[in-house]
């Protein structure tokens, strides 16, 4: 037996400046970098080692939603998202919290499930 999905093929679009692309790139992987520096995670010393070389932005932004340890829910909501610099900016917010910074977004954070309603 095998399990079947259905997937629905998301393009890429990027609307931002080069300048600001490599400014975002430079912020995800110091974040993801902080990140793996504070918790530890040997199995992705090797991916770190990747970002040396010349992956795009969209592929950087995947690789590291995949392997911060995000929630499932937020890395669909990095995924979902195809233009590729909001999804790094989307990316950021979440290794802010990971990270336990404040972010620039004033949103407060995901939380799910909801805790106890007392109505």
């Amino acid at each position: 037996p095998y399990r079947m999905a259905e997937v629905e093929l998301v393009v890429d679009s990027n609307t931002y400046a080069p300048e600001d692309v490599q400014s975002l790139r430079d912020q995800v992987i110091g974040l993801f970098r902080e990140l793996v520096d504070q918790r530890g995670f040997a199995e992705v010393e090797s991916l770190s080692r990747l970002f040396d070389g010349n992956l795009p932005l969209s592929q950087i932004v995947d690789l590291i939603a995949y392997a911060c340890g995000a929630e499932p829910l937020q890395q669909q909501r990095v995924l979902a998202e195809p233009e590729v610099c909001r999804r790094a900016e989307v990316l950021i917010e979440i290794l802010h919290r990971l990270l336990k910074r404040p972010s620039k977004d004033p949103r407060p954070a995901e939380k799910f499930p909801p805790g106890f309603s007392e109505n």
